[in-house]
């Protein structure tokens, strides 16, 4: 390549003045040097980079043979491979089951055994050893957590993916990579004794299969270890964190090693660029000098260097040294760029080699610079600076197309973070742009969901109602009841009975399911609540609880005993109304039903009620016992005492005298018949009404 570019310089040298060839000189120069370096970025910036691919190859499945019989699967990955081999994976797919045997797969062909030499529950870690080398190259661990929006891949070996091919996935070459982001940093405490461990929220899936497997940086160093899924989420996965990891290792003396960056990139930008300094030093001299001869054969006298040759040689030789003295600028500045580099990962904080060579990119051409910073901040899903960028420089290249792409990744990007509002502004402005009016609707659909979870159910009912009208959400109508039912509980459980029971009826009435199956438990609070208002006692609580009550009867109806609450309450409330016919009926539905409720009590309490119903005369058979009540006289016979004048009878129907002795007392058993109960004798007596 470079010969081809020294040969483009003398082209160009013959054809143009000396000047001009002079300004070509210095753009192929520093064109060579953007071209060399923007081929090394290009190859370092693959999609999958290759040091997570190298250490992909140290990931193995590990399989158990529980003693039920059953079988379990799940991944791990090799962390030292000495004398011995050490596999680490997740403590509930290596120990939780109480295997008889632990298999680790190399290949189809290739089972080994493995024991467990530390587990630790709290922190859902275990470690595997084999007794011998298995000649695999070990992974290295990160020495520090991942920060949120890092880049990071899981491999592993996912039991759905078996599916996809006839025979299992037992090679390591045929693991499953997947890519993400850290969307969080947390801590969970994953039994109830242990403590807070350091979990990383990640993008990427997590599937049954992938326990135990790394979750890789784009150094494909370790950052953690895939862990756990969140059932019915979208990209929310958890890994153990690389620094509980460590914390493990360290605690159980097992040998790992840790990832050290490398320079290489650097170094070998920092070497080209002196080096194309010098070849391109000695191709602009030669050239110089076949121009001055006008590329003619010469004799040994006019190479001589005379002082006359010398003075006009003077500006080439001006040119030359400012030529190399660029070159040598630049070589100082690639060193110092270099040392800052490398102060930065001592100190913990790693840049990317693109950004050195953005830096030259930029001189070159500022649209070229700022198309690649957009392309790398929409990698590390930095949408908003990238659509800034993006909209500077419409018209360059695809720019157009990659600013909608990205407010699309954006949207989704607020979707996931539930920011529904700027999320559905995003998806209506982009129009027909891919499934742009889909996700505006699902952004309507996930409001509703959320909605229903924070018990916003007005809400949530107004969004699914007008999403049942779109065939994409066929489920709407079953949200539309799923959200009434959860307003009915709620409605419930804050103790307004009569708006939950009308909303269950409704529901009930529409065949959903759940209401049908839990209206029976609904009557019976309802039910319960009717008769504690009912016994709150005198007529003034059933007055203050009056629409309650009659709300509650009217809802439930004919349930159990309603009924005869509501004609109780009704007896109750007219008890100082001295109309006979009404007095007659009052008094007709007390007997009949004189067990019920506190019947009896009202019976006697009231003077017109008992008057009316005890009026006549009450005998035993042998007429050896009489009661005769008329115009408020009682007489008696009892037991050979009689009397009449001056007697009392409580609401508990007890007969008393004038003197406030009790004398006997009187139960109602049906209309026409009464006991009479002696208190001096402790008899009772069965008297019948005579007429």
């Amino acid at each position: 390549m470079i010969r081809n570019i020294i040969s483009l310089l003398n082209r160009t040298n013959v054809a143009n003045s000396h000047g001009d060839y002079s300004k070509n000189k210095m753009r192929m120069c520093i064109l060579v040097v953007v071209i060399v370096l923007f081929s090394c970025f290009c190859v370092y910036a693959a999609s999958v980079p290759r040091p997570v691919l190298n250490a992909s190859d140290s990931v193995v499945r590990i399989i158990t043979v529980n003693s039920d019989g059953s079988i379990g699967t799940g991944s791990g990955f090799i962390i030292a491979d000495d004398n011995n081999t050490y596999i680490i994976t997740n403590h509930h797919v290596a120990v939780e089951n109480n295997p008889t045997s632990i298999l680790v797969i190399l290949n189809s062909e290739a089972e080994i055994n493995a024991t467990v030499v530390s587990s630790d529950i709290n922190m859902d870690i275990a470690v595997l050893k084999v007794s011998f080398s298995l000649g695999i190259d070990s992974v290295k661990m990160r020495n520090s957590s991942a920060e949120k929006g890092d880049a990071i891949y899981v491999v592993g070996f996912p039991g759905a993916a078996d599916y996809l091919s006839d025979d299992l996935a037992l090679n390591r070459e045929d693991s499953t990579i997947t890519d993400g982001i850290v969307s969080a940093l947390r801590k969970l405490s994953i039994t109830k004794e242990g403590g807070q461990v350091d979990l990383i929220q990640i993008s990427a899936p997590i599937n049954p299969g992938n326990s135990g497997g790394p979750v890789f940086d784009k150094n494909g160093a370790v950052v953690g270890i895939s862990t756990y899924s969140v059932n019915d989420s979208i990209g929310i996965n958890g890994a153990i964190s690389v620094t509980a990891i460590i914390d493990h290792l360290q605690n159980n003396n097992i040998p790992f090693t840790l990832y050290k960056s490398r320079l290489q990139w650097i170094i070998i930008a920092a070497g080209i660029i002196p080096l194309l300094a010098i070849i391109l030093l000695f191709a602009i001299k030669k050239s110089s000098t076949l121009t001055n001869k006008g590329l003619r054969e010469t004799s040994e006298k006019e190479y001589s260097l005379e002082p006359e040759n010398r003075k006009k040689n003077s500006p080439r030789k001006g040119l030359a040294i400012s030529v190399v003295t660029i070159f040598l600028c630049i070589a100082v500045f690639s060193g110092y760029e270099c040392y800052d580099f490398q102060k930065k990962i001592t100190d913990g904080n790693t840049a990317d080699i693109s950004d050195y060579i953005l830096k030259i990119v930029s001189v070159c051409n500022p649209k070229l610079y700022s198309y690649i910073d957009a392309l790398r901040l929409i990698e590390s899903q930095n949408y908003v600076e990238a659509e800034a960028i993006l909209s500077e420089i419409s018209g360059y290249r695809d720019s157009k197309d990659l600013f909608l792409q990205c407010k699309y990744n954006r949207g989704l990007q607020l979707l996931e973070s539930e920011d529904f509002d700027n999320a559905l502004s995003i998806f209506l402005d982009l129009g027909d742009y891919l499934d742009s009016v889909i996700m505006a609707k699902e952004v309507e659909y996930r409001r509703g969901q959320k909605a229903l979870a924070n018990g916003e159910y007005l809400i949530a009912l107004d969004i699914f109602r007008r999403l049942s009208m779109d065939p994409c959400y066929l489920d709407s109508d079953e949200m539309v009841y799923e959200a009434q039912y959860l307003q009915a509980e709620d409605l419930m459980e804050k103790n307004d009975l009569i708006s939950g029971l009308r909303k269950f009826k409704e529901l009930e009435a529409l065949g959903y399911k759940k209401a049908v199956d839990i209206m029976p438990d609904v009557k019976e609070k309802c039910y319960k609540e009717l008769v504690r208002i009912y016994e709150m006692g005198d007529i003034s609580g059933l007055l203050l609880n009056r629409d309650s009550f009659q709300a509650l009867a009217i809802e439930l109806d004919d349930y159990k005993n309603v009924s005869k609450y509501k004609k109780m309450r009704e007896i109750k409330l007219d008890s100082s109304k001295h109309d006979p016919l009404i007095i007659a009926d009052h008094v007709k539905f007390l007997v009949e039903n004189i067990n019920f409720a506190d019947a009896s009590k009202v019976l006697f309490s009231n003077k017109d009620y008992i008057n009316q119903f005890l009026t006549g005369k009450w005998s035993s058979e042998d007429k050896k016992y009489t009661l005769e009540f008329k115009r408020g006289v009682l007489l008696y016979n009892l037991n050979g005492k009689t009397g009449g004048l001056g007697l009392s009878i409580t609401k508990n129907g007890n007969v008393y005298d004038s003197t406030k002795s009790l004398l006997f007392g009187i139960s109602i058993i049906n209309h026409n018949t009464v006991d009479v109960t002696d208190y001096a004798k402790l008899t009772i007596h069965a008297l019948k009404r005579e007429n």
